[in-house]
């Protein structure tokens, strides 16, 4: 008996047979990229999202910051005028300490001012002077410094009907021991007496020049 063989694979042969498992675990890197991508695009859209409500919300901020610009402007101003004003307060305050109060001047003035005298003048002139002093960066040098003087000139009126016994000059001893002039006082004298009128009276007036110790 005659036998056939028929290759209905034509030659090809059987194809290999793969094992499940196998074919598993040769799936596994591409599972793996697939979750990662599916990961990725998921982060994507949740950051998307989540910058879209924070733009919404930073519109909404400079909205809010816009109604109230005049406001934020209004309070730089104040701000800087507060500045400027505690600068001057600070300069003033300053300049304060360096210069003579007058009112203790004239309070020491009416304190020793006798029952029989009217003061009827009172000023105060400014004379700035030069002074040497030495030099701070040459001790064998001496330069000249900017001090103020003051002159304090007043006059004084005895309203008693004697022109004998004035007590002009105790009242000018008085001023030199005070406590609010006495220690500011460089030099004083009567400048000038003389026959007056003061409110349709005669009186004797006293021209009185009092000059203060000059300040840096």
């Amino acid at each position: 008996m005659t036998r056939f063989e028929i290759d209905l694979l034509m030659g090809a042969g059987l194809p290999p047979k793969i094992h499940p498992i196998k074919y598993v675990l040769s799936s596994i890197p591409l599972l793996v990229i697939m979750l990662v991508a599916i990961l990725l695009l998921a982060q994507y859209y949740r950051d998307k999202v989540t910058m879209k409500a924070h733009k919404i919300q930073l519109q909404a901020l400079e909205r809010k910051i816009t109604s109230h610009a005049d406001d934020v402007a209004y309070r730089s101003a104040v701000n800087a005028d507060v500045q400027r004003a505690q600068a001057y307060l600070k300069e003033a305050t300053s300049g304060l300490k360096k210069q003579t109060q007058f009112t203790p001047i004239m309070v020491a003035v009416a304190e020793e001012l006798p029952d029989n005298m009217v003061l009827s003048k009172f000023s105060v002139e400014r004379n700035d002077i030069r002074k040497k002093v030495p030099d701070p960066n040459n001790r064998h040098r001496t330069t000249s410094k900017m001090l103020v003087g003051r002159t304090i000139r007043m006059v004084v009126c005895d309203v008693t009907s004697e022109e004998s016994g004035s007590p002009i000059q105790d009242f000018m001893n008085a001023l030199e021991t005070s406590d609010g002039l006495g220690p500011l006082i460089d030099d004083i004298r009567m400048d000038r007496r003389r026959e007056d009128r003061l409110s349709g009276h005669d009186v004797v007036s006293y021209k009185i020049d009092c000059d203060l110790k000059p300040e840096e």
